[in-house]
């Protein structure tokens, strides 16, 4: 498989804090890669680089081939990026349905007022109850944001994401706040999302369902890869070990 997304050297400091320390690695084509570490290794950070949300002092980041170390992050959306945010914040003043109409008509428009202005939304209607079917919200479509719970405003930032029509799909802790039977129901969608084709890096903390969902595993630490490969043999790392509980088993 070739390589979707390319990270090159990336580098980020703030103030005396270095976020990412000259990064580097591949996400093949189909991967899904889990991309985890303990709290302020940068993960976060990482996935905004990439999204185009900060940028670096240094390095690359490439998307199908392409250097988009410059664009803004519309750019990239419109070359395939989509990304799932910690933190939930759809528009409480329309219903689910509407808001991933919103996203799928990022084409025509970089204005979500004048999107919902246009003469005819068949289209974008059609393509979000179908996204709607595939993350299990259809029977939310008419709901407001605000009467949803956790586990389905998850599920609803997900849909906007994939409305945006991503070949890369960066998850930022999607699994957060979320019950043991809502994080293996959620997982259980991102790893169908991937089955059918979509690239998928995933940051969460959750450990359980990242070893179950992710084939491979990058471990970060204070912005720098310290181990990268299956997860089991990942999780056997001492560095990672030393990293995650500070000591290291024999």
């Amino acid at each position: 498989m070739s390589a979707l997304l390319e990270v090159e050297g990336l580098l980020l400091r703030f103030g005396g804090v270095i976020a990412a320390d000259h990064l580097s690695f591949a996400v093949a084509s189909g991967e899904l890669l889990g991309l985890i570490g303990p709290n302020g290794a940068g993960k976060t950070t990482v996935l905004r680089l990439i999204a185009g949300l900060l940028r670096p002092e240094a390095g690359r980041v490439r998307l199908g081939g392409v250097d988009v170390t410059g664009q803004p992050t519309h750019r990239r959306v419109r070359r395939g990026l989509g990304l799932t945010h910690q933190l939930v914040r759809p528009f409480h003043s329309l219903t689910v349905v509407e808001n991933v109409m919103i996203a799928a008509g990022h084409r025509h428009t970089r204005n979500p007022i004048a999107a919902l202005a246009r003469v005819s939304r068949i289209a974008e209607r059609r393509a979000a109850e179908a996204i709607l079917v595939r993350v299990g919200l259809a029977d939310s479509a008419a709901r407001r944001p605000a009467a949803l719970p956790l586990g389905q405003r998850k599920r609803l930032e997900l849909a906007r994401a994939l409305a945006l029509e991503p070949t890369v799909l960066l998850l930022d802790e999607p699994m957060a706040g979320l019950s043991s039977a809502e994080a293996a129901a959620l997982g259980d969608t991102i790893l169908a999302l991937n089955t059918t084709g979509t690239t998928i890096v995933l940051v969460e903390h959750n450990l359980g369902e990242v070893m179950r969902l992710a084939r491979r595993l990058l471990v970060l630490d204070t912005g720098r890869a310290i181990a990268d490969g299956p997860p089991d043999t990942v999780m056997r790392d001492p560095a990672v070990q030393l990293a995650y509980v500070g000591t290291a088993a024999g």
